[in-house]
């Protein structure tokens, strides 16, 4: 499993903090390893250097598509350093804060 950088471990917290939530870390299915989930969330922070060479978009498909067989809605985010955090957390603010809207309501309706 890669060792999660200072700017996914940051980016991660900054989601913790502005929406409230705790996320798993370096979530497992099967043999593949996200970087985080909460609920039925995960979250990928990507690298743009690395998940731009043609192996690493393969194996990126592939998790896509076994976090989507295993019920996850998989959110891929690129930060490539920890400067990127902020103006990058912007940039994804208003779609993550949708989908965390999306899994509070899931819970309140199961819960009616």
């Amino acid at each position: 499993m890669a060792k999660q950088s200072k700017s996914a471990k940051a980016f991660i917290r900054r989601i913790e903090e502005v929406f409230d939530v705790k996320l798993t870390r370096e979530f497992k299915i099967g043999r593949k390893s996200y970087d985080a989930k909460w609920r039925t969330l995960l979250i990928e922070i990507d690298g743009t250097y690395w998940h731009s060479h043609p192996e690493m978009i393969l194996r990126d498909r592939l998790k896509e598509e076994i976090a989507r067989e295993h019920g996850y809605r998989l959110i891929r985010i690129r930060v490539d350093t920890l400067e990127d955090v902020p103006v990058q957390f912007l940039k994804y603010y208003k779609r993550l804060k949708h989908v965390i809207q999306i899994e509070r309501k899931k819970t309140h309706s199961h819960l009616s």
